[in-house]
């Protein structure tokens, strides 16, 4: 089994993060939910619905085993709706613990393994909890990361991009600022002539690029 230990306000960005552009078209399952890996000692979480994705790196207060799952959209709107469970008092000390449990014939993303997300009031085995318990998605997730690897070393090229209004708004829950912060945009090309370049955007601190996101434009209205 492997653990991930959060505090209140790192749960919050995972939870903001990984449903910010999820699927939500059952029909493939497999990008309904947030795919989750550890990246140089962080939690790496990417999403998609395959017109855009987004990705970041967060900070865990503890990662115990290898990670490779994709964590189900019901518990991470379960997850958003109970993280303030215990209110606001003892904020700092408030604890979510996700705990998955591999499938006994491969890695957990082959499924169908456990999953059980638990907020408690403070650390402590005895502290006071609430509990979500299911199955992680059976699946390989796409490997949109890699797109985003190939945008963030790409040229930028000159264009006017249509993009759609929600997926802007949408972009904001990768934001550790809220509305005072300034992501990087950059337009990239696309080897269809016809066809738009993705439009990638980042979001960075002294350490680096935290977060990113890939859109893909609207196709210019024909006459």
């Amino acid at each position: 089994m492997s653990t991930i230990t959060l505090s209140r306000e790192q749960a919050r960005y995972l939870v903001d993060v990984a449903l910010s552009a999820a699927s939500t078209d059952d029909v493939t399952p497999v990008i309904c939910g947030a795919h989750i890996t550890v990246e140089d000692g962080k939690l790496r979480v990417v999403c998609t619905d395959r017109y855009r994705a987004h990705t970041a790196l967060l900070k865990a207060e503890k990662i115990d085993g290898d990670l490779d799952f994709i964590i189900p959209r019901d518990a991470l709107q379960w997850l958003k709706a109970n993280y303030t469970y215990f209110g606001s008092s003892m904020r700092d000390f408030q604890r979510v613990t996700i705990e998955v449990t591999p499938h006994p014939d491969g890695p957990p993303s082959t499924g169908p393994g456990e999953v059980v997300v638990t907020v408690q009031e403070f650390e402590a085995a005895d502290a006071n909890s609430v509990r979500w318990k299911g199955k992680h998605i059976r699946g390989n997730f796409p490997p949109v990361i890699k797109l985003i690897e190939t945008a963030r070393d790409a040229e930028a090229v000159l264009a006017t991009p249509r993009l759609r209004l929600d997926y802007l708004s949408r972009m904001s829950a990768l934001s550790r600022l809220g509305r005072q912060d300034s992501p990087w945009v950059k337009c990239t090309s696309n080897t269809n002539p016809n066809k738009p370049g993705p439009v990638y955007v980042s979001w960075r601190d002294g350490s680096g690029v935290y977060a990113e996101a890939l859109i893909q434009p609207n196709l210019e209205p024909t006459a």
